[in-house]
């Protein structure tokens, strides 16, 4: 595909410390557990006492504090961790994938969640980059592009949109204008076996008939292969709008202090 994108060539500063850059959490010691304590659960149905003490002991909250503790939504602008998302659907996907691969044989419904979780990483990469530009663009005070079906599960429409994107933003990136159009193939082929995102996860879709076409039949190695290296360049494409986001509120920043001095100065004068 040649050299990676102009907005993605900035990969080697990204931090290597995680999708969410939060440092890992203190081991402590405590009732026998090791990892950060869980003093209030996330719960609804779990009543705490005033000292903490869990009179009902929920499995998936409560019943084990330790480092394999987990947190989400943990940044101020839920609209710009798409990607965070993205990445854990998608090394989930290769995970299993890996394993399934593995074996001389294996049975048909283990490869579902395989599509499924590729499909979702897909998606949520296409929905953050709607959003970084959709920032991008406010900042640079440009009309903004306007998608309605957003908060649908259709891959064709999304891609095109990311490929529109593309092409107001980096209009000579050729780089990843091939790469906004390889989106689109993608999202065209997926449209085929998995159009609303129901095929992998429900036998019926919504009005009871069949998720998928009969007798549907899907490569897994040549799926796994394929969106594993999609999704790699998608990660840092990501990366690359992140940047931009930034780059274009710094700017936006520098422009609203120099326009306030002028008026500062215009209005001394005055």
């Amino acid at each position: 595909m040649g050299s990676l994108p102009r907005c993605a060539r900035v990969l080697e500063q990204r931090p290597n410390n995680g999708s969410s850059g939060r440092a890992a959490p203190p081991v402590v010691k405590g009732q026998g557990l090791t990892g950060p304590p869980l003093n209030l659960t996330v719960s609804p149905l779990c009543k705490i006492s005033n000292s903490y003490h869990h009179e009902n002991l929920m499995a998936f909250y409560n019943s084990i504090s330790d480092q394999s503790n987990f947190v989400i939504s943990f940044t101020p602008n839920p609209q710009q961790d798409f990607g965070i998302f993205a990445k854990g659907y998608s090394q989930a996907a290769s995970v299993l994938a890996e394993q399934i691969l593995e074996k001389s044989r294996f049975s048909d419904y283990e490869a579902y969640p395989v599509v499924f979780l590729y499909r979702q990483a897909f998606e949520l990469y296409l929905k953050g980059f709607y959003f970084k530009s959709r920032a991008i663009f406010a900042f640079r005070n440009s009309q903004n592009i306007d998608c309605s079906f957003v908060y649908k599960h259709r891959l064709k429409p999304l891609a095109e949109t990311f490929q529109k994107i593309c092409q107001v933003l980096f209009p000579r990136d050729q780089a990843l204008l091939r790469l906004a159009d390889k989106v689109l193939e993608y999202a065209i082929e997926f449209e085929e076996i998995d159009r609303d995102s129901f095929g992998y996860r429900y036998p019926i879709d919504t009005k009871g008939n069949p998720s998928t076409k009969h007798h549907q039949t899907v490569n897994l190695l040549a799926l796994h292969s394929s969106m594993q290296e999609l999704l790699s360049k998608l990660e840092i494409v990501d990366f690359g709008f992140d940047v931009e986001t930034s780059h274009a509120q710094e700017i936006y920043e520098i422009i609203q202090e120099a326009e306030r001095i002028i008026v500062s100065e215009n209005s001394e004068a005055g």
